[in-house]
């Protein structure tokens, strides 16, 4: 296992669902990799409490909220427990502007590896061992945080979950759009929804459709479903969504808070409309507005009523407009950005160092697995004797790199190596049996990669050759970077031959 995943976030009907929403997408891809998940904390809406359990989460609810004592002495003594006597400790995820530098000491001192996802740069200081901003303006914050933190900062680390990964369908523009979507966020607390339903019925578009989103902690539900039926287009309240990308992909226009959301939106290639509904949110807004992504309104309250109607009846109306923004989006957000901070994280505790003779028994064990012989492009079983001397010349061999990895709580991970030719490496990689199917193989592919590229500027790019029917192996590099080129073949074996080009690694 890769250890567990404890997220410590909360939700309610003052600071809504957003942050336990973007922890869903971390505990998605940390489960897909093989990992366990435990969310903590008060989160009060119980369609959202369904939705972690459905993922496979273990859900915890703390009595009290920080700052009370009570929270952070709770959560130090889960980080003592274990959630199950085969997965040892691994990273503990901080969500929530109420978190500050006291806590994050307390839970590093705790001995667990700590993230933080932070939006504002506030703190003076941050306690932590990778820290996580995923906004535009990210880079622009000077963060105060140990020099060995892993800082991972911009939209190619947006915590999109599963549903908001590309479709591959494509998006058409009408030259005037007549399916809305209004999204306010899990809570709106000013009600902009009903504003924004107010300014669209003076729109006079025929045919208009529009849906709109109750989040679970939304307290207007009983005045948004009186106003529908004023209203002089088909309107339909859409509550407890599971599939938000759905919603999202069946719009023409989106027109929603300026918070987390609008990554979504731009993964997905949809045009949408920002309004400022919280402090925390003008920065985005105008990042997003600046780069035309979005059209942002500014404060939900800045426009008046006719001021409102007006710009979004432009909106509508501007198919050009529309196109630019949804392709400018989609440049930005690839919807990869959970993966990318999960690859992150376990490569944090992952070393390489060179192999050496005291190697050889563990390497010819793993090369002897079953599932080796089977994928090898020489199955047959491998001799000791013919194992040492294949060992003693790579060892001494000026154009190859032998290295061992390891994991901060496993002793021996796995073998790559890399084979150096002109301008060119050609990549081998072998995992411990016993740790294969958790997602380690791109992460350690990502590594080893990485280093080579560091240390040997002569090497431009990096192949893989692949057997066919190797999908595990094909899926792990794919993962790491790497495109497929051609089919070929080895020792007479079809194969499939992939590169990894050093301007194109990330």
């Amino acid at each position: 296992m890769i250890g567990r995943l404890v997220i410590r976030a909360d939700a309610d009907g003052a600071m809504g669902t957003g942050h336990v929403m973007r922890c869903l997408a971390l505990a998605e891809e940390w489960r897909d990799r093989g990992g366990e998940v435990l969310f903590a904390g008060r989160i009060e809406p119980e369609p959202l409490r369904r939705r972690i359990e459905s993922e496979g989460a273990v859900l915890l609810d703390l009595a009290g909220g920080y700052p009370d004592p009570a929270d952070l002495a709770a959560m130090r003594r889960l980080a003592g427990e274990q959630l199950s006597p085969h997965v040892s400790s691994g990273w503990m995820v901080l969500d929530g502007y109420h978190f500050d530098g006291v806590y994050q000491q307390g839970l590093r001192e705790a001995g667990w590896q700590l993230l933080v996802i932070d939006d504002l740069g506030q703190l003076a200081d941050y306690h932590c061992d990778a820290l996580l901003n995923q906004n535009l303006y990210a880079p622009n914050i000077p963060y105060n945080c140990p020099p060995e933190a892993t800082r991972l900062l911009g939209p190619r680390y947006a915590l999109l979950r599963r549903e908001f990964r590309r479709s591959g369908e494509e998006r058409l523009f009408p030259v005037v759009a007549k399916r809305v979507l209004v999204t306010m966020g899990g809570a709106d607390q000013h009600n902009v929804s009903a504003r924004v339903l107010s300014a669209l019925a003076t729109s006079d578009i025929d045919g208009l459709e529009v849906k709109v989103v109750v989040g679970a902690a939304n307290p207007h539900a009983g005045i948004l479903a009186g106003l529908t039926a004023s209203l002089p287009f088909r309107c339909e309240l859409a509550r407890d969504v599971i599939d938000m990308a759905a919603l999202m992909r069946w719009a023409d226009v989106v027109v929603t808070a300026a918070g987390t959301t609008t990554y979504e939106l731009a993964s997905v290639g949809v045009p949408f409309v920002t309004l400022v509904t919280a402090d925390n949110q003008k920065e985005n807004a105008s990042q997003l507005a600046r780069q035309r992504v979005a059209m942002t309104l500014g404060w939900h309250d800045a426009l008046g009523p006719d001021a409102l109607a007006s710009r979004l009846r432009e909106f509508l109306h501007d198919g050009g407009q529309r196109q630019a923004q949804a392709v400018t989006g989609c440049r930005l957000v690839d919807g990869r950005g959970a993966g990318r901070v999960v690859t992150a994280l376990l490569a944090k505790g992952m070393t390489l160092h060179p192999a050496g003779w005291q190697d050889k028994d563990v390497l010819l064990q793993w090369a002897n697995d079953p599932k080796t012989r089977k994928n090898s492009f020489r199955p047959e079983a491998i001799s000791p004797e013919g194992h040492e001397q294949w060992l003693a010349a790579k060892l001494t061999a000026p154009d190859c790199r032998l290295w061992l990895a390891a994991l901060s709580n496993t002793a021996k991970l796995g073998l790559v190596r890399f084979d150096l030719g002109e301008g060119m490496a050609e990549i081998s990689v072998n995992l411990a049996p016993g740790l294969r199917g958790q997602g380690l193989g791109s992460v350690l592919i990502r590594t080893a990669c990485a280093r080579l590229f560091r240390e040997e500027q002569g090497v431009g790019r990096i192949i893989a050759l692949v057997k066919k029917e190797n999908y595990a192996s094909l899926r792990s590099f794919t993962k790491a970077g790497f495109v497929a080129e051609a089919e070929t073949e080895r020792c007479g074996i079809p194969a499939v031959s992939l590169r990894l080009e050093r301007n194109q690694h990330d």
